[in-house]
């Protein structure tokens, strides 16, 4: 069972270590990310594939669900922390926290070890979308998401793209975190050329001598590549793609949310490998 603490003091040492992994730099130091509200502390403890170094409480949820902190003392394998409502809210990023906050040690994968693991299913061709320079957290975290609800094999990211841990991609996600494999690369380019050699389309979604998703087949091997919100993908990662591709703009709108193009490509994976 966890050991259920109450904590009054904010000179605590557990408390001010956690309150330092609330700072981005030090989050990404000591390899902590921080998830927010009870689905997702029920569903972290759940996954033992992710270490939770410590689990906090305010009092007022406390008192409104007993229940809550009964499941955690039987399940979770961390301390548990109780403490003050004002003290509670230190520790989190949203301007109304839920009550329930943990502390996760982040995990990557190697790109190389998920590609070849998805080749050894022979019944589900892989589906990877690779985000070059990607830097608004929203559009990150909703890619994510959609890529889990896809069934999809990884998200990459390049350098450049914003923190997949950090607390607004985590909350964008939607627990679509714990599914789905991230990778992190270097630049895109060099991925792509050695996906191509593994016998994947690689598509660039791009202008450039491009066509449209519903033009070219989808239903094998697949990484989809995102670029920058605002200039695209690089000319590296284009000439690297096996084909570009373009979502047909019928009205006067001059381009697309980068989260939604994704999902349309994602989603004309799906729809020709039904």
């Amino acid at each position: 069972m966890a050991e259920i603490r109450n904590i009054t003091s904010p000179q605590n040492n557990a408390f001010k270590a956690a309150c330092k992994w609330t700072k981005a730099k030090e989050a990404r130091k000591e390899g902590v990310f921080l998830v927010e509200g009870v689905r997702w502390v029920k569903e972290i403890i759940a996954e033992p594939d992710w270490p939770v170094l410590g689990i906090w409480i305010s009092e007022t949820l406390e008192k409104q669900d007993p229940a809550f902190l009964t499941l955690l003392a039987e399940k979770a394998s961390c301390p548990v922390n109780i403490v003050p409502d004002d003290m509670f809210g230190r520790l989190c990023d949203t301007e109304t926290p839920q009550g329930a906050a943990a502390f996760v040690k982040r995990r990557v994968c190697k790109v190389n070890d998920v590609v070849k693991d998805a080749l050894k299913n022979d019944t589900k061709a892989p589906l990877l979308v690779i985000l070059e320079n990607l830097q608004d957290p929203g559009n990150v975290g909703t890619i994510l998401r959609t890529l889990d609800a896809a069934g999809g094999t990884a998200l990459v990211l390049t350098k450049g793209t914003a923190d997949i841990f950090s607390p607004k991609v985590v909350r964008a996600a939607m627990g679509s975190l714990l599914h789905v494999p991230v990778c992190l690369v270097e630049s895109a380019a060099p991925l792509e050329e050695a996906l191509t050699k593994a016998g994947f389309t690689v598509l660039a979604a791009t202008l450039q001598d491009a066509v449209e998703p519903y033009d070219v087949a989808m239903d094998g091997k697949l990484a989809i590549v995102i670029g920058n919100e605002g200039n695209g993908l690089s000319a590296e990662a284009v000439e690297s793609a096996t084909q570009g591709v373009k979502i047909p703009m019928i009205g006067k709108a001059e381009s697309l949310n980068a989260s939604v193009a994704a999902g349309i490509l994602i989603y004309e994976a799906v729809r020709q490998r039904r």
